[in-house]
């Protein structure tokens, strides 16, 4: 329990240490804001060259963590811009080619559908596996997500080879 008087307070810390603090001289008050000059937090060094000297070690480190924080981001962001690139430009030419594989077959599905050349259940099934999502799938590609031959895609291939098929009947 506190102990205090108009010159000290003398305060009980956890584990039952007495923690005694000099009482403001009558008259002082600290009011939030004040401007005071005197360290209500008792941190002031006796001699003012060393804090400034620690204030500025604290300012340089600060400065330092946030150049270091700030490069390694620009670093990722850089690096990550031209793994993007890079990925995009091999990887554009199959995804276009596949794509328009997977536009041709939908049409004539569509088409064929609409003659009643193929089935509603067979449209939709088709339209199903088509979807680019299914198509782009990464169990169709090798471990590099790279595929031979785009016309050999299992789905490219099951539904050219079905629509070869009904001209052959023809």
């Amino acid at each position: 329990m506190p102990s205090c008087s108009p010159d000290t307070c003398v305060c009980k810390k956890t584990g039952g240490t007495e923690v005694a603090a000099a009482a403001a001289a009558p008259g002082t008050s600290f009011a939030p804001g004040d401007d005071s000059d005197s360290d209500v937090w008792g941190s002031s060094s006796p001699d003012p060259s060393l804090e400034a000297t620690e204030e500025v070690s604290r300012d340089v480190a600060a400065l330092k963590r946030r150049h270091e924080n700030r490069g390694y981001l620009d670093g990722l962001t850089k690096g990550g811009e031209l793994g993007l690139q890079t990925g995009f430009d091999a990887g554009y030419p199959l995804g276009a080619q596949l794509g328009g594989l997977v536009g041709q077959l939908v049409a004539e599905t569509v088409w064929r559908a609409s003659n009643g050349q193929i089935s509603v259940q067979t449209r939709d099934a088709a339209l199903a596996e088509l979807r680019i999502d299914k198509v782009l799938s990464s169990e169709h590609f090798d471990s590099e997500l790279h595929i031979a031959d785009p016309a050999l895609h299992p789905t490219i291939l099951k539904w050219s080879c079905f629509y070869d098929s009904l001209l052959v009947g023809l």
